[in-house]
């Protein structure tokens, strides 16, 4: 395939043809001072597009995958990047689907069900995203759910206050316990005595609180109402710590979905809602710091895995459930406000509950969350930390991985393949080869070893070293060994080695 640009109306072609897959397209060039009519070259446009999504369609699998809101900027972002990363052979697109934690569940449980609000129907899934947790009613219904932690993220109060401007002494301030009390309608003015006695630098109006809060069943509603629980006493009887719409408070506002709050408080003074990190950040939003006894602390991946390193550790139960709870971290420098967002999956569904499903795109899913969780680039550490995130410690997704991959079967057998080992080839004298075969036998029964050994007779010791030191430099995966010849400079000697 070749590169047509097109500019004031005239075709030419760019550069060389690429390596790699993909068919020819065939567009005719004009000579320079001929001018395409508009029509024609939108037809040829058109055939072009056409052409080309026909040829990557063919080489690639379409996954599907939706659910949370809380983590979406970040998968939307590690997605797109996993299409980069892996060789073109088993590539896959990823469509992530933004529809709120309750949605991701119900649609990975059974593609047939229409959602809860009946705006749209739902559609099976390949993987689906929660930040609330399965029920028991759900493992009972389908013993084969499964979820498994991902990241984990911070949810922050954001606010709207005119003339408010961020710098350094001019964060909002909060109590843990204060967040409950407006919450749960205890505390309704911004000049509330509660709040003015911890903020005597800011100016703060004599308006109500307009609070805004999710209108659809939400996993970072979850995490919120959980650890304000966790708070207060009174919050947990009145309100509760579950994922659902119940606030118990007359005079609310509800969005659909983080961006659905954040845009409300964006727009609206005086108002005060919550979201994810991300979300508040993208947005421009400022979210309030937490005071915790004289410290106060902000939320940001940094305080997120000191809240993981003092609740997050100890992952699963006896039922191999991989979940764990990691709001209201006591520790000064921990984020009290987060949690764990986790990937839903069936793990061995029948195929008429799947349709569209097959062991290639299960396969291809384990294929993304090994990369995910294994990175070896740091990709997927550097996106997390751009979206606000915390990446699972290093102690939980040792845990995590091999759970995933002995877990996602098709049909009963299990869909991962064994992780490729390394090719190690040696080269040398014929005089060699037979010491070097046995060696080669005892490494690779060795329980360390992690790669695969061959040994290559060579017959023209300089041609075949200067093959080698280039196949070498080209892939790093040769290993040259020659008598007292190396890849380095250039022999000025033209005798013959030939030992």
């Amino acid at each position: 395939s070749r590169v047509w640009l097109v500019s004031g109306g005239q075709w030419r072609s760019e550069g060389r043809r690429p390596e790699g897959r993909g068919r020819s397209v065939a567009v005719r060039s004009r000579p320079p001072g001929r001018v395409a009519s508009r029509s024609r070259a939108l037809e040829a446009m058109h055939l072009l597009c056409h052409a080309l999504l026909a040829a990557g369609a063919a080489a690639k699998l379409n996954l599907r995958a939706g659910g949370a809101s809380f983590p979406a900027a970040m998968y939307q972002d590690v997605t797109f990047a996993y299409s980069f990363r892996k060789p073109a052979s088993a590539s896959a697109d990823i469509s992530y689907h933004s529809v709120g934690s309750s949605a991701g569940k119900r649609w990975i449980k059974d593609g047939t069900q229409r959602c809860e609000d009946d705006v749209r129907p739902c559609v099976t899934l390949d993987w689906a995203a929660s930040d609330s947790l399965l029920t028991e009613s759900d493992y009972a219904a389908q013993p084969d759910l499964q979820m498994f932690p991902t990241l984990a993220g911070a949810v922050v109060p954001i606010f709207n206050l005119p003339n408010h401007t961020e710098g350094e002494g001019q964060d909002l301030l909060l109590t843990p316990t204060l967040v409950s009390k407006i919450f749960r309608g205890a505390v309704t003015r911004w000049d509330h005595p509660e709040i003015v006695s911890i903020n005597p630098l800011l100016a703060l109006p004599a308006e109500r609180i307009l609070l805004c809060v999710r209108a659809d069943g939400s996993g970072t509603t979850e995490i919120f109402k959980k650890a304000l629980s966790a708070f207060e006493q009174e919050f947990k009887e009145q309100v509760g710590a579950d994922s659902g719409t119940r606030w118990g408070l007359a005079n609310v506002t509800r969005r659909r979905l983080n961006s659905g709050v954040a845009t409300y408080v964006a727009h609206t003074p005086y108002s005060l809602g919550y979201s994810v990190l991300a979300e508040a950040e993208s947005a421009g939003l400022p979210f309030a710091a937490l005071l915790k006894g004289d410290h106060r602390v902000r939320a940001s991946p940094t305080s997120v895995a000191y809240a993981l390193a003092e609740l997050g550790l100890e992952i699963g139960n006896e039922r191999e459930v991989l979940t764990a709870d990691v709001h209201n971290a006591l520790g000064l420098m921990a984020w009290p406000i987060c949690g764990y967002t986790y990937l839903v999956m069936r793990t061995d569904p029948l195929p008429a509950e799947v349709p569209g499903s097959s062991l290639e795109t299960r396969r291809a899913v384990v294929d993304f969350w090994r990369w995910f969780y294994t990175d070896p680039q740091g990709v997927v550490a550097r996106l997390a930390a751009k979206n606000g995130f915390a990446p699972l410690p290093p102690i939980v997704s040792e845990k995590v991985l091999p759970f995933l991959l002995k877990s996602i079967r098709w049909q009963g057998v299990p869909v991962a393949l064994p992780e490729p080992k390394p090719s190690l080839t040696v080269v040398g004298p014929v005089w060699l080869s037979s010491a070097f075969e046995q060696l080669g036998i005892i490494y690779e029964q060795d329980p360390h070893s992690n790669a695969e050994t061959s040994y290559a007779v060579v017959k023209d010791g300089k041609q075949e070293l200067f093959w080698r030191c280039s196949a070498r430099a080209a892939s790093g995966t040769a290993l040259t060994v020659w008598g007292e010849l190396d890849c380095g400079g250039d022999d000025d000697d033209d005798d013959d080695d030939d030992d």
